[in-house]
């Protein structure tokens, strides 16, 4: 217990000192810091202090390191700009988890000291320490989680994987010299090593011998004290001997002379005794005749006090029975009151009751014929909501029929899918395919649209949707995506006559024209945003801000847009019901940007993957954190591999 309350106080002890040394140096390090001057000690001070307190003040940290670089940039001193940069990472990637911003600040400080380390101006370990010590660590905080990570993460991530290649070689050399340094200091210690063991035993055996030779001299002592003692003893019991029989003579002679003098005294004392004796044996009769009188006189008193105390008692316990009973009489005339008052107040409780089950036997009667129009009318209700659903079931059979069916679209453009869920029964979103043209100047159209509202009425707007892009193709002979958006307004406020009702609804729409001849593909949007993604980079076009519909004028115009496809391209075509369905642990929307990162993951998969890699996500961020969330609006999403190859053009 002691040995681990000393182990506890040395501890303590370390921790203070340690504590009261850094605020000192921090301390120091203010006073530097403070000072006007502009010279490499203030820089490497302004470093320090941000390496010091980063775990505490966040943004002074981050102010003085900038300070510090800015400082050293313009004075030239090169090698503490590296060290404010690193410091900067280093607090980025640890202090902030700003991952990407780490991997610019770390990417600029070892530029720098891989320089110096080249022109023999910085010491190896110096590099080693800054790789494995800052660069290592913030890089395998987000390996591995390359599929979660968002897109300037993954951009910090290749920076890190592109300075772990460059500093493997640096590292490899390091860590031989280190090795190999390693190795003379382990030579030197098993040397010292040798010489100490030595040197032990030397000691050790000179130990023994002067332990032996102590041994010696301790049993010669022993042996000198113990000879000494005795003599000291003879000679003190000598001296007692002598003057023990010169005091046994003298007490003899007095004992002697005492005696005789005793003998004359104890004869006058015996005569004195016997006389004495006879005098105490009268007084003695005297004393015990006057006791026996006081005893007869004390006895009778005592019986007449115990006849006094006897008839108090009887007294006594005979008022005290009356009084109970008295009590007793109170007591059972109060209850019989009680008795009588809650009688009548339990009678008047039971009629009261009476009247009250009269009461709900009426209100119950009331209820069941409330109850009976209730039924009836949810009868009614329930026939009117079975026709309504046996018309959207039928609506959803014809709009099932208005979208072209996968295996017709894959006839043309074998990679093909569609993530496709209304929210109601029928749906305000809508895709549409087109192939004109034979051979070569075949052109394939994809269209996906999102109109205003969901259920009934979005389905009656794409339904408006897709006749429209019917007669623009087939019949009118339009095929270019800018001039489609811009025929589809113009059908959309004629079909609707929004000049006339002052009505806002319409569509946001992207069409796609693939040129599987030309390996291109063009392309026009309304508001909806367009991904495709080409030798693992994603692009996103963006659509043009005017909807398809609405008022403001009937001639709008849309850019037109063209992707080189001579490389295999995966395109993303969506309506907004995804980015914009709550869900995920935090009950928050889904976003473009995880959108984004998902279809980067799973671009390189086949299309059936595809399809469903997103069908489970939208699942398990509706459902699977523990909360079930309802789907806002209707959802849809269609990708298609297209280039490298002619499409297919049967």
């Amino acid at each position: 217990m002691i040995t681990l309350m000393r182990h506890c106080l040395i501890i303590w002890l370390i921790t203070f000192t340690w504590v009261a040394v850094a605020d000192d140096r921090i301390e120091q390090l203010m006073q530097i810091v403070s000072q006007d001057r502009k010279d490499a000690r203030q820089v490497d001070a302004m470093s320090e202090l941000a390496e010091n307190i980063a775990s505490t003040e966040v943004e002074k940290a981050l102010d003085y390191a900038r300070k510090a670089e800015k400082l050293a940039r313009q004075i030239g001193y090169v090698q503490g700009q590296a060290k404010a940069l690193e410091v900067l990472g280093t607090i980025h990637a640890f202090q902030q988890q700003k991952h990407d911003d780490a991997a610019e600040y770390f990417t600029d400080a070892y530029k720098i000291y891989y320089k110096a380390y080249q022109e023999g101006k910085l010491n190896k370990s110096v590099l080693y320490d800054f790789i494995t010590k800052k660069i290592i660590p913030a890089f395998q905080l987000i390996t591995g989680k390359e599929e979660d990570l968002p897109r300037r993460a993954k951009r910090a991530l290749k920076i890190y994987k592109n300075l772990q290649g460059e500093f493997t070689p640096v590292l490899a050399e390091i860590a031989a010299l280190r090795e190999q340094e390693i190795r003379k200091r382990d030579s030197k210690l098993d040397s010292a090593k040798n010489v100490l063991d030595s040197k032990k035993n030397e000691l050790l055996s000179k130990e023994e011998e002067l332990k032996r030779k102590e041994a010696e001299i301790q049993s010669k002592n022993q042996q000198l004290n113990s000879n000494k003692q005795r003599q000291f003893q003879l000679a003190r019991l000598n001296v007692k001997l002598g003057d023990s029989l010169r005091r046994s003579s003298d007490s003899l002679k007095t004992t002697m002379d005492s005696l005789a003098q005793m003998a004359a005294h104890l004869k006058v004392t015996t005569e004195m005794l016997m006389l004495h004796e006879i005098r105490l044996q009268q007084a003695a009769v005297k004393a015990l005749e006057e006791e026996n009188r006081n005893l007869l006189l004390q006895e009778e008193k005592k019986k007449q006090q115990r006849i006094i105390y006897l008839s108090l008692a009887a007294l006594g316990a005979a008022a005290i029975i009356g009084f109970l009973i008295f009590q007793n009489y109170r007591s059972q005339k109060k209850l019989n009151a009680q008795l009588t008052i809650q009688r009548n107040e339990l009678a008047q409780k039971n009629i009261e009751i009476e009247m009250q089950k009269e009461e709900i036997l009426a209100k119950n009667q009331n209820i069941m014929q409330q109850n009976a129009q209730i039924e009836a009318q949810r009868d009614k209700i329930h026939a009117k909501n079975q026709q309504i659903i046996a018309g959207l079931n039928y609506a959803s059979r014809i709009q099932s029929f208005m979208l072209p069916s996968i295996e017709h679209i894959q006839q043309f453009i074998p990679e093909f899918f569609a993530f496709y869920k209304p929210r109601d029964v029928v749906s305000g979103d809508f895709y549409w395919f087109g192939k004109v043209g034979e051979g070569a100047p075949t052109q394939l159209i994809v269209a996906a649209a999102d109109c205003t509202g969901h259920g009934v009425p979005g389905g009656f707007m794409s339904m408006i949707g897709n006749k429209l892009l019917d007669e623009i193709v087939y019949i009118r002979n339009i095929h270019s995506p800018e001039q489609m958006l811009n025929e589809l307004h113009k059908g959309i406020i004629k079909s609707l006559r929004q000049n006339e009702t002052r009505n806002n609804d319409g569509m946001d729409i992207a069409i796609c024209v693939v040129h599987p001849a030309k390996q291109k593909v063009t392309l026009a949007s309304a508001k909806n945003p367009v991904i495709y993604i080409q030798n693992e980079s994603l692009c996103e076009i963006k659509g043009d801000k005017l909807p398809i519909g609405g008022l403001v004028t009937e001639q709008r115009y849309y850019t037109l847009h063209e992707i080189d496809i001579s490389q295999p391209t995966m395109i993303y075509m969506f309506s907004d019901g995804l980015q914009d369905q709550f869900g995920g642990p935090e009950g928050k929307k889904f976003m473009l940007r995880n959108l984004r990162n998902k279809l980067a993951a799973i671009c390189d998969k086949p299309v059936e993957e595809q399809k469903e890699a997103i069908v489970q996500t939208m699942k398990k961020w509706m459902e699977g954190y523990g909360t079930v969330h309802k789907q806002l609006d209707d959802m849809m999403l269609l990708g298609f591999r297209v280039g490298g190859v002619p499409t297919a053009t049967a």
